[in-house]
């Protein structure tokens, strides 16, 4: 799948922890190099008690309500609860309302990630599915008696009757 140019992709757990030991380095370098200096600008590190860091896009300050807005960067352990979280807190929303309800708090969630998720979603696959109308057969007028037979096939798969499922008019 290809990537967008603001999104970025989602890592490993493994590559994850790298990234921050990384900015950690990064942060704590005298002289820094120009991986360094890349790694500064795209991410942050957010402490969360004594032992959890996280990676955040480096704050920005919001024009419209002054205060800093945190985007975090997830890992494919997280992706799923946060998605799932999302899903149901929109009401099984479509995917703009994920993308609008998620596009504040993380920064690498991407459409097609999220696109992705919504085609296995059970209630949302269920809701898409509509049931097939039955066939509607305009009855043959004629004349003459017995000039011509018509047969009607009546599908009933929809609402079956005992273990029946076509019925047959002549």
């Amino acid at each position: 799948m290809p990537r967008a140019d603001n999104a970025c992709a989602i890592t490993s757990e493994e590559h994850y922890s790298v990234l921050v030991r990384e900015v950690i380095e990064a942060k704590a370098a005298p002289k820094k190099t120009s991986k360094q200096y890349r790694r500064l600008k795209k991410y942050d590190i957010l402490l969360m008690g004594a032992s959890t860091t996280k990676l955040i896009k480096p704050a920005t300050s919001d024009e419209n309500s002054g205060r800093d807005s945190i985007k975090y960067y997830i890992h494919y352990d997280e992706i799923f609860d946060i998605l799932h979280a999302s899903h149901t807190r929109t009401g099984h929303g479509g995917i703009h309302k994920m993308e609008h309800n998620m596009r504040d708090k993380y920064a690498n969630i991407s459409r097609p990630i999220i696109h992705l998720f919504l085609k296995h979603c059970e209630t949302c696959v269920t809701k898409r599915a509509h049931p097939k109308k039955g066939v509607v057969v305009k009855l043959m007028v004629f004349k003459e008696v017995n000039a011509r037979a018509q047969l009607d096939l009546i599908d009933m798969q929809i609402c079956r009757h005992a273990e029946i499922m076509v019925t047959i008019i002549f």
